[in-house]
């Protein structure tokens, strides 16, 4: 998986959970959207599983699940119905029972989409991704409306895909607490660029913490800190920036 042009590649290995991490508006769903073929790009190439992704070219989707933005569902289908519709157009064999069960829908499954909960309409999109066992999953914001516990669970299942099952991962947050604990490479994308890659392992060491200061003499404070050993700087927009090294 990877795109090329103007932004550095970004790449993911079989059965890898890689996050891009950005804050909003960084471009990491844009990003998302020009490698399902959603949006062309205004340069380079984008290529997926070894495909390249264009207007004629479908021979990678029969292997690619994907949530974007919004949990999408027919209203009002239930939510055993919106599988098994999913499950006619991909032609796949079988019922839905082991995908409901796995995302913990069975007291929901005779439900109508409408009815349901912004987590539990995460968890039917998240089903409806998954219902064909994909190589490659792709999620955007992936635990979005969830509640602690169906965090915790997300987090469990995609693990053990990646782990057990071999699939590769790549899912968009701009939460970096969350990814760490999940992704075990994360990809730092703003202004529509990736700006590097970092095993999590290896995360703490790129981590800095920076602490703005203003205050009503920024010079007396300037004073103080370098006084007791910190140094500070001229943030942008006026008053002081203090990289912390020992400051908690």
């Amino acid at each position: 998986m990877s795109s090329r042009g103007r932004s550095t590649p970004c790449s993911a290995s079989t059965g890898q959970i890689y996050a891009l991490l950005g804050l909003n508006g960084a471009g990491k769903t844009t990003l998302i959207r020009m490698l399902l073929g959603m949006i062309a790009p205004t340069a380079g190439s984008v290529s997926v599983l070894g495909a390249a992704v264009t207007a004629g070219e479908r021979s990678a989707w029969a292997r690619v699940g994907y949530l974007v933005e919004v949990p999408v569902a027919y209203p009002e289908l239930t939510v055993r119905e919106n599988l098994h519709l999913v499950r006619r157009l991909r032609r796949l064999p079988g019922g839905t029972d082991e995908v409901i069960e796995r995302l913990a829908l069975t007291p929901y499954a005779d439900r109508r989409a409408r009815t349901l909960s912004m987590g539990n309409l995460q968890r039917l999109a998240l089903a409806k991704a998954l219902i064909h066992a994909p190589d490659l999953l792709i999620l955007d914001e992936p635990v979005n409306g969830l509640d602690p516990a169906g965090v915790v669970e997300i987090r469990t299942l995609l693990a053990g895909l990646a782990h057990q099952h071999g699939t590769t991962v790549l899912l968009s947050s701009h939460l970096l607490t969350e990814v760490a604990r999940l992704a075990t490479r994360i990809g730092i994308i703003h202004h529509g660029r990736l700006l590097g890659e970092h095993d999590t392992d290896a995360l703490e060491q790129h981590l800095g913490r920076r602490l703005n200061i203003t205050t009503r003499d920024d010079t007396k404070a300037h004073d103080v800190l370098h006084a007791h050993d910190y140094h500070p700087g001229p943030a942008p927009g006026g008053g002081l920036l203090l990289t912390c090294l020992r400051c908690s």
